[in-house]
């Protein structure tokens, strides 16, 4: 439930643990800081200092995408490995950024469509937020010649890892033909 703003108190022996999420709905990049004070009869009292950043754009969790990845909500921003599946298909629009925050990438399996289509001066960008740590890079597994890069700049991807994962680059193509 929702907690008063101040002076929640934790009753002895009630609760072990709690947890606290921040969720902003803000639009723009910002760092928000406050703290939280704790008094206990055995230890007296302790600050702690909380901190959160939000940032701008989409935050895409990890699993199946699909749909329409337009630039007025970008970046798109990647915390997990994320996959168009069989039947499904991701757009792709001009100027739209995708940013992958970890050693994650996209996977384009069978009959799954990915339609990149980038303008001359209007390019898709795919890249790391760490850019010396890098991201796993676009594999097309057994996807077809139905998928399309045009105008994208893809920076920092790279293989990882045992298998088909070791092979490639930012692209790795298994009997696949994307344009």
């Amino acid at each position: 439930g929702d907690f008063p703003e101040n002076g929640f108190v934790l009753q002895p022996g009630n609760i072990d643990s709690f947890k606290i999420k921040i969720n902003p709905s803000f639009k723009d990049e910002k760092i928000y800081s406050d703290s939280l004070t704790v008094q206990t009869a055995e230890s007296g009292t302790q600050t702690i200092l909380l901190h959160a950043k939000t940032q701008a754009g989409t935050a895409v969790q990890g699993g199946i995408v699909n749909g329409i990845w337009a630039k007025d909500k970008g970046p798109y921003n990647v915390y997990s490995d994320i996959a168009i599946t069989e039947g499904n298909a991701l757009f792709i629009e001009p100027g739209t950024e995708i940013v992958f925050y970890g050693l994650f990438g996209l996977t384009v399996n069978e009959n799954a469509r990915l339609l990149a289509l980038g303008a001359p001066k209007d390019s898709i960008k795919f890249c790391a937020a760490d850019s010396s740590l890098g991201w796993h890079g676009i594999d097309f597994l057994s996807s077809g010649s139905d998928d399309t890069l045009k105008y994208c700049i893809i920076t920092g991807g790279g293989p990882l890892g045992a298998d088909f994962q070791g092979y490639g680059g930012a692209i790795y193509a298994f009997a696949s033909s994307p344009n």
